[in-house]
């Protein structure tokens, strides 16, 4: 192999800058490397960024590192080495190289340029091959005149970013089949439509100041998949995207290959009982209201992470999940496709819809000046009557005390019921709904604590306390027309 890098010198930091220079500047000195998270961002092909893991820099790295001549001071003067890498000196060289392309920001995306850019207005920037999008600077237009009139800039290595989309602009572009697949799983419904578009192109933007969360629910073979799958096509591997299970995701060392993701997706998401639905429950919550929690990962200690990520959810079944106060569903926008195509698969979409992909990526990012344009804040992502209807039934469904108040009381700050007709109905409720009410270790709830357990884990706004006679009531509890007194006692609700 011949040598195509010299080093004065065998030292690693020499070695490491050595193949930086090489490798990975530019001829105007701008680097095309940058460390991120646990991995690397390469400027790749002359368009694009795209994620290396450390395994793939590894794998880089031993065949750069083989290039590599040490010129090295011997009494005979001067004398060329090859530098021979072995597993030490690899990772020895990544290490040092890590510290040499260290991002300057601890957030993405980063601007490099002489130009000053506000923040707010870079997180809104899309990047394509060609050019950049200005999708915020747009928006601005668009909520003047209502026309898509676009603000565009070359696409450079000055903007670093987690996702670009995998073609080149043209908004110009159509997709006949694209748009058919939304109106199929859709069963016609725009508003359905509209709402998933609107995440869609709210992902692929550097922001994630929205803190919404979107489910694709429903039958088998209805089309939740191929969308992501497109989706991922596009934006490409980690850290732009990454997928993992449900039950993966609330593992030990679950978040270990989702820390820096820009796009998340779980899938399999439905029931998920005890423990292992508390923590994906509380996963969701921290990642999309971005707050820092603790990453496992094997070999490596303790890490503190913000996921800045944006979620999407994916089941047959209705997602249950712990939702205290509403933090779950509150931030949720549920979008059912209603229609099972199994049976009568379209085996040859996946590829029709990539060759539309220019087409595809125009419908996102004009989606996404319509998020951007739109300045009520409860317009911006509208699910309309049947993703109401949808996370009323999360709601109920993810909290089943709220389930089984809603069945006999309505919220009412001014009325307080007996513990004794709460304690009956409980009874009567899950006998009738073969439900059984769990504590958080995931035991059955005896009669004798049904009532302190409602309390605590309900959602709604209830408190204990006492009436005259000094019985214990449940305040914010008045029963609905029809529901009668079970408990036999001389007890009745009291406003």
């Amino acid at each position: 192999m011949a040598v195509e890098i010299k080093v004065e010198g065998m030292g690693v930091m020499d070695v490491a800058r050595a193949v930086f220079r090489a490798r990975w500047c530019d001829e105007a000195g701008r680097p095309l490397l940058w460390s991120w998270k646990r991995g690397f961002l390469e400027w790749h092909g002359g368009s694009r960024w795209r994620g290396l893991t450390e395994g793939e820099m590894v794998l880089e790295l031993w065949r750069v590192l083989e290039t590599v001549g040490c010129v090295m001071d011997t009494k005979t003067g001067e004398m060329l080495e090859y530098f021979n890498p072995d597993r030490k000196k690899v990772r020895d060289v990544l290490e040092a190289l890590r510290s040499l392309t260290q991002a300057p920001t601890g957030r993405m995306p980063m601007w490099r340029g002489a130009e000053t850019v506000e923040r707010g207005m870079l997180e809104t920037w899309v990047a394509f091959e060609d050019v950049i999008v200005e999708v915020g600077e747009t928006a601005k237009r668009y909520r003047e005149t209502g026309k898509y009139e676009w603000v565009t800039r070359p696409n450079t290595p000055d903007f670093v970013t987690e996702v670009s989309i995998r073609c080149r602009w043209n908004p110009e572009a159509v997709c006949e089949r694209f748009e058919k697949f939304e109106g199929e799983w859709s069963g016609g419904d725009e508003t359905k439509v509209e709402v998933s578009n609107r995440y869609y192109g709210y992902l692929v933007m550097g922001t994630r100041k929205y803190n919404r969360f979107l489910v694709q629910y429903g039958k088998v073979r209805s089309g939740k998949g191929t969308k992501v799958n497109l989706l991922k096509r596009m934006v490409g591997g980690w850290p732009a995207f990454a997928g993992t299970l449900a039950e993966d995701m609330a593992g030990e060392f679950g978040l270990e290959g989702l820390a820096g993701a820009h796009i998340v997706v779980v899938d399999e998401v439905g029931e998920l009982a005890g423990a292992v639905g508390r923590r994906l429950g509380s996963l969701v919550k921290s990642a999309v209201g971005q707050t820092t929690m603790q990453v496992n990962a094997k070999g490596v200690s303790m890490i503190q992470e913000v996921l800045r990520c944006g979620l999407i959810l994916v089941g047959n079944d209705p997602v249950v999940l712990p939702n205290g106060q509403r933090g779950v569903t509150s931030k949720m926008l549920p979008v059912k496709y209603g229609e099972s195509f199994l049976g009568r698969e379209d085996w040859e979409l996946d590829e029709r819809l990539w060759e539309e992909r220019e087409g595809v990526a125009r419908k996102w990012v004009e989606a996404a000046v319509r998020l951007e344009a739109e300045v009520r804040s409860d317009r911006k992502f509208v699910v309309g009557s049947e993703g109401t209807e949808l996370r009323e039934m999360f709601e109920g469904a993810a909290n089943v005390w709220d389930k089984f108040l809603g069945t006999y009381f309505v919220e009412d700050p001014k009325w307080a019921v007996p513990y004794g007709m709460v304690r009956e109905l409980a009874r009567m409720w899950q006998m009738e709904n073969r439900l059984w009410f769990l504590n958080k270790q995931g035991r059955r709830v005896g009669d004798r604590l049904v009532v302190q357990e409602c309390l605590e884990r309900s959602s709604w706004g209830v408190k204990p306390g006492k009436r005259h006679g000094g019985k214990n009531v449940v305040i914010g509890l008045r029963p609905k027309p029809g529901v009668e007194m079970v408990t036999g006692e001389d007890e009745e609700a009291v406003p």
